[in-house]
């Protein structure tokens, strides 16, 4: 059997995909591995970003396309309307702690 034969290309073939195959699964365990820690921050910016696209598209159609000033104006609003009620709670929470000691 010589090198061009159609059988020998296909089994080479065959352990090739299987091979890339098995490397990419490896790859993306390992990959999934590395960042189970940070599941919980990407959760939340990946909700947080889908929570705020249409304010973000509706702001880059009034700002005339300016993708940073339409970002920036974005980002002010989520702080904003995270970090204010955050403040309010943990303003409340010391008040009541205050008089409950």
């Amino acid at each position: 059997m010589n090198s061009d034969d159609p059988v020998r290309r296909e089994a080479n073939t065959f352990v090739e995909k299987r091979g890339l195959l098995l490397l990419l699964v490896a790859v993306s365990f390992a990959f999934g591995w590395i960042l189970l820690p940070f599941f919980g921050p990407i959760l939340w910016g990946a909700t947080i970003a889908l929570l705020f696209a249409p304010l973000y598209r509706w702001l880059l159609a009034r700002v005339h396309r300016r993708r940073t000033l339409a970002a920036l104006l974005t980002l002010t609003i989520v702080l904003v309307s995270v970090i204010l009620p955050l403040v309010l709670l943990i303003a409340s929470v010391a008040r009541e702690a205050t008089l409950v000691y």
